[in-house]
């Protein structure tokens, strides 16, 4: 039986923590290292006309490499036109990679979608809830929510998945941070429904006896997809048994009327302890 390659884009997710300056300062950094590395052994090979300084051969190294072809110099020896020809082939495909670099970088930026650290469960009336904020400068259009919950299970036991619940339809996601509650019970059939805290709290039984080496794969999964114009996104926050709170809500945040007429993003260095009032929950009915 042939099996499926193996393939891996982590490196994107990376590149999506790294503000986009870092990647101009790296790029740029490498570009000139390469450089340097090849104007020294033009240096050493001596591969241009006698009298030429080291200025000059770094200065031959650079308009190589960016094809300028300004004819003032050029290599004089066998070793200096296999360097011309290696040079040329590596910052060719350097500029390539770096293309593919900058666009993964612009077509993947940084999740501009932030989750609650924690999920919320309400046992006075038995809902769920999760808290998010978009801090793209753009609307978030149309977006989709999904909610999944995988049943507690451990070892080799085939695992469960079940769609917990549809959104309301939202014509946009703005930049203020909202909360999305949803039933603790889940309609299997029209006969059978399932508890997500039942689930949970076998997950955390399981979870704290020792003996057991397999941990549960309880989880819930909140995904979101949707448009920024014609940037298209899906985020998506997984919760494991020991990121749920009990509690009767999330600590509210106000926003001045200042900051409902911006149209950029909210500078939440103003907000004394945004992110922290952001993932608060509140164990009961007091602010």
């Amino acid at each position: 039986m042939d099996y499926p390659t193996k393939t891996s884009y982590a490196w994107v997710s990376k590149f999506k923590a790294k503000p986009f300056w870092w990647f101009l300062l790296a790029l740029f950094s490498t570009y000139v290292f390469i450089n340097c590395l090849f104007a020294d052994a033009y240096y050493f090979g001596r591969v241009l006309k006698s009298g030429s300084t080291l200025l000059d051969y770094f200065y031959f190294s650079f308009v190589t490499a960016l094809t300028i072809g300004y004819g003032d110099f050029y290599p004089l020896t066998p070793l200096g036109k296999v360097l011309v020809i290696v040079h040329s082939c590596f910052t060719a495909i350097y500029f390539a990679i770096m293309v593919a670099v900058l666009s993964a970088k612009m077509f993947y930026p940084r999740n501009t979608l932030s989750f609650s650290n924690n999920l919320l469960f309400n046992p006075q009336n038995g809902f769920w809830g999760v808290r998010m904020i978009n801090t793209h400068r753009e609307r978030l259009v149309n977006p989709e929510i999904r909610i999944f919950m995988t049943e507690h299970c451990f070892g080799n036991v085939i695992s469960r998945t079940h769609r917990v619940t549809k959104a309301d339809d939202m014509p946009y996601l703005g930049k203020h941070d909202f909360s999305l509650y949803f039933p603790d019970y889940i309609e299997i059939d029209s006969k059978q429904t399932l508890s997500i805290f039942g689930e949970w709290e076998k997950a955390l039984a399981h979870n704290r006896n020792d003996s057991n080496k397999a941990k549960s794969r309880f989880n819930i999964t909140v995904s979101v997809s949707g448009s920024y114009g014609l940037q298209q996104i899906a985020y998506y926050k997984k919760y494991y048994p020991s990121e749920i709170e009990i509690g009767v809500g999330f600590k509210a945040i106000e926003y001045n009327e200042e900051d409902q007429r911006k149209r950029g993003n909210i500078r939440y260095t103003k907000f004394p302890n945004f992110w922290n009032d952001f993932n608060k929950i509140l164990k009961d009915d007091s602010t």
